[in-house]
């Protein structure tokens, strides 16, 4: 329930948010001057909740509402003009233009396994392509979603990874060679 800040990346201060969430992942719009903070309830990586946090300078906090979900990843696409995240345990991809209103804007394959298997998205630049890669271990229904228009994610049916640890802990994408850390 709190956040580290730093000036230099050496003295470190310790900033309370204004709700009870498990911190996933961060990421920094500089087109919007903001912070975006998506995690999961306060009893643990699973637990479905309805906020995300924003933050113009990492100290004060505003909670925004969103679909329910257990967020597990969050990215700012700066040529859509876009945050996207994505909620484990839920079939859903929202977005949202300033960080404020955010919209439900996908529910990919519906009645597939995507609901409830471990997400991460990432935005490269280059390409201007998001991508939604999400896995279990050694699980024949990986995927892969893409979007190039910032709108809609369409299913890539290549068998570009095997299991989670390889493209979550770092790994170089065959199709355009962006690297993935995590």
């Amino acid at each position: 329930n709190k956040v580290l800040t730093s000036p230099n990346g050496i003295t470190w201060t310790e900033r309370s948010l204004p709700i009870n969430i498990t911190c996933r992942d961060i990421c920094w719009s500089k087109e919007l001057g903001m912070f975006c903070l998506v995690g999961a309830g306060a009893a643990g990586y699973s637990t479905l909740i309805d906020k995300l946090l924003t933050s113009p300078d990492g100290i004060t906090w505003t909670t925004r509402d969103v679909p329910n979900g257990a967020y597990s990843s969050v990215c700012w696409a700066s040529k859509m003009n876009k945050f996207f995240t994505v909620a484990n345990g839920v079939n859903t991809i929202v977005s949202s233009s300033d960080g404020i209103t955010w919209d439900n804007i996908a529910q990919p394959l519906s009645g597939s396994t995507f609901g409830s298997i471990a997400k991460k998205i990432i935005y490269a630049e280059e390409i201007n392509t998001a991508y939604v890669f999400a896995a279990y271990d050694c699980n024949p229904n990986n995927m892969i979603l893409i979007c190039t228009d910032g709108e809609s994610f369409v299913y890539n049916n290549t068998q570009l990874f095997t299991y989670v640890g390889k493209i979550f802990e770092g790994d170089t994408c065959p199709d355009c060679g962006t690297r993935i850390e995590y």
